[in-house]
């Protein structure tokens, strides 16, 4: 009768433990540096210094589903991408290695593991758009995969630092920029190198193509500039920030740039006049990331040690916060 009892103490206090880890909360502990909008409005995803992606509804500011990345690293920070219909969501992480997800159940499809050789760190990770392949950028060189296999299709080398990436929209070509200071256009197809773009600073973070592929920005220290990639000339030049620009990208329309740095906070700038249209701004204006929605009515930015913002792009006014509210 004893010995039934005690079994009866043990699983009720296992019952218990087991219903707390279940009702443990979904968020980040770490820092937030990466984010994306879903392609078809309803979630958000941001990724953290903790190894993990997290999915977020729009509509409550809830989360949805974290993505976690096994790995011995400590401070394992992530970048993140969707594909087109955002049915695979793409994670890169301080491991050298980038995860392909199923967005809606969380499953884990493929690993790509390829960037060890040096210092691993895959920094950034895109989807070329209309294809099953991926890009992935890391010390040194950036990697084209088969989605579908996990074998790698080329290595993009030119580049000294950490690379970042981006695909043209229609996908026939790509950006990879470094530390180095060094831009270098691609042709993917024929693995060709086209162009080289020299910003004119150190310490590229950031590139991203235009909706009309034939221009694409570049954030460096200080600036972000924008260039005719048909030529190579500089067409624009963003300047007066008082730190590194950490991210750039455009609106879905091309008329505005978006912004994030470490100091400024998050801008959004006139793509041929470069005036500042909007700022997005809290006490703590240290940005590492500045995402905006596919409909171009909402900005993502990260906000505090473990929890990102989601603003109004037309106002600049915060709509809500994903993670703790107390790290606002």
């Amino acid at each position: 009768m004893k010995r039934a009892l005690l079994v009866l103490l043990m699983l009720f206090a296992n019952s218990g433990a087991m219903a707390d880890q279940a009702a443990a909360p979904i968020e980040h502990d770490r820092q937030v540096i990466s984010g994306a909008f879903h392609p078809r409005g309803k979630y958000a995803v941001t990724g953290g210094c903790d190894g993990t992606a997290i999915l977020w509804s729009i509509a409550t500011g809830e989360p949805s589903r974290q993505y976690r990345i096994v790995s011995n690293i400590p401070d394992n920070a992530v970048c993140v991408a969707f594909n087109a219909n955002g049915s695979r969501l793409l994670t890169g992480s301080e491991d050298g290695t980038a995860v392909l997800w199923e967005t809606d159940t969380g499953r884990k499809l493929r690993t790509f593991d390829g960037h060890h050789e040096t210092s691993g760190r895959v920094l950034s990770v895109a989807f070329r758009p209309d294809s099953h392949q991926v890009l992935t950028g890391a010390s040194g060189k950036a990697i084209l995969w088969d989605e579908l296999t996990g074998k790698p299709l080329h290595v993009f080398r030119g580049n000294s630092g950490s690379v970042r990436v981006a695909f043209s929209p229609d996908g026939r070509k790509a950006l990879t920029g470094s530390w180095d200071g060094l831009v270098i256009l691609w042709d993917v197809d024929s693995r060709k190198q086209l162009r080289i773009l020299r910003p004119g600073d150190q310490h590229v973070s950031s590139v991203a193509f235009h909706p009309n592929g034939r221009q694409a920005a570049v954030a460096a220290e200080f600036a972000v500039t924008i260039w005719d990639t048909t030529t190579g000339t500089r067409s624009l030049k963003i300047g007066g920030f008082s730190d590194d620009v950490e991210s750039v990208t455009f609106s879905p329309n091309g008329e505005h740039v978006l912004t994030s740095g470490l100091r400024d906070g998050a801008y959004l700038w006139d793509s041929v006049s470069a005036k500042r249209m909007r700022s997005f701004r809290a006490d703590r204006t240290e940005f590492y990331f500045a995402a905006i929605s596919a409909d171009g009515r909402y900005v993502l930015t990260d906000l505090g040690e473990s929890s990102a913002a989601l603003w109004d792009a037309a106002t600049g006014e915060r709509i809500r916060v994903f993670g703790r509210e107390s790290d606002k």
